[in-house]
């Protein structure tokens, strides 16, 4: 077996990709990200400490999350077995694909 990867040899396993099938099973986790701006930033009067300034927020799949992500983009089709800690999740999250 040859083991040595080039350009066409992951150009050949790409173009199968369509064709396979995948079972996820693991945690789906959102991940939400804090976008801070330190220019805002204050030092706290309760503990000295600076104080961070949150401008926004930006969600993105997690764990299992991550690889269904991943996976999506290659164009594999994929089913997902997750456990019922998904139906607390909050599904008001935008696909970023």
């Amino acid at each position: 077996m040859n083991l040595n990867m080039d350009e066409t040899r992951l150009k050949q396993i790409l173009e199968h990709f369509p064709e396979v099938s995948i079972l996820v099973i693991g945690d789906f986790f959102l991940d939400n990200y804090l976008i801070l701006e330190r220019e805002l930033s204050e030092i706290s009067l309760e503990t000295g400490l600076e104080a961070y300034q949150v401008v926004g927020t930006h969600k993105n799949p997690g764990a299992a999350g991550t690889i269904t992500a991943n996976l999506r983009a290659l164009d594999v089709m994929y089913w997902l077995w997750v456990s019922r800690a998904l139906t607390a999740m909050d599904m008001n999250y935008e696909k970023s694909w």
